[in-house]
């Protein structure tokens, strides 16, 4: 009745009103950094996130060819130095036969790899991520460098970076642990044993 009819009234004149008494400040930054160079801000970024800070990270197991081995590699040496840092990031991949070469890869490199990182997999064909993405605070950080798509991109925006946490958390509940058991089922990464081989003088 009245009640309903005066609220249709309030929310005609709502966005007017929010024009005049409110206005509104854009709060939301989207920052775009092309090629190899922009992933690398991107990371620099991520390095220098205060410890106690969690992030949420969406992790489909990058490829070195893009970025180079050397590259990827020191990456993950460098988050893996940090003790203070252990759990603060929750991981989330898919599983499939190249997700399982680069966790017993990595793990073959350095057994810390699986504690840094607080993983979780869930093995379904319907879900598959085709580029990483770290969500805290307010930022939502993409990372792709796949196929002919290399570039990054840093979005503040509290609303985005919470329906993503959101997703993720829903997400996290159906996945399944990584532990140093099942890693250790998937046997010794071959292509480790053939570049250590390869090594020795």
């Amino acid at each position: 009745g009245e009640l309903m009819q005066l609220e249709v009234n309030v929310v005609d004149i709502l966005s007017d009103l929010k024009k005049d008494f409110l206005p509104h400040e854009n709060n939301t930054i989207q920052q775009f950094y092309p090629g190899k160079e922009g992933i690398k801000r991107a990371y620099e970024l991520l390095n220098n996130v205060p410890y106690d800070v969690q992030i949420y990270y969406f992790d489909h197991m990058m490829s070195m060819d893009t970025l180079g081995k050397e590259y990827i590699n020191k990456e993950v040496s460098q988050t893996l130095k940090g003790r203070e840092t252990k759990k603060r990031v929750k991981t989330l991949m898919h599983l499939n036969d190249w997700t399982r070469h680069v966790l017993s890869y990595q793990y073959g490199r350095n057994k810390s790899y699986i504690d840094y990182h607080e993983y979780r997999y869930i093995e379904n064909p319907v879900f598959e991520l085709h580029h990483d993405m770290y969500v805290f605070l307010d930022k939502v950080v993409m990372v792709v460098a796949k196929d002919d798509e290399i570039w990054a991109s840093i979005l503040t925006s509290k609303l985005v970076s919470a329906s993503f946490i959101s997703m993720f958390q829903i997400m996290w509940q159906m996945a399944t642990p990584v532990t140093e058991k099942f890693v250790k089922s998937l046997g010794e990464n071959e292509f480790l044993r053939q570049e250590r081989k390869k090594a020795r003088p």
